[in-house]
């Protein structure tokens, strides 16, 4: 019997030790996937910011396309 009690007590601990590892595993990959996810916002905001600049480099151009024709045409018109 006392040794029945002791099997059931070992496998008992044994069963909590892989609990323990599993858990400790569980919260590790958490905490992974949790630093993976701010990094994939951090990089989703660079790109947007990114995005908005090469829109703005993009109208500030076209403002500067324009800005020269006009000038090209005025030039013309003191063209001797």
């Amino acid at each position: 019997m006392q040794s029945g009690i002791e099997n059931v007590t070992a496998s008992t601990q044994e069963q909590s030790a892989s609990t323990e590892e599993m858990s400790v595993a569980m919260d590790k990959v958490s905490k992974m996937v949790t630093e993976i996810s701010i990094q994939i916002k951090e990089a989703s905001d660079g790109i947007n910011q990114q995005a908005q600049t090469a829109e703005s480099v993009n109208s500030n151009s076209e403002n500067l396309i324009k800005i020269s024709e006009d000038l090209i045409q005025k030039i013309k018109l003191f063209k001797i």
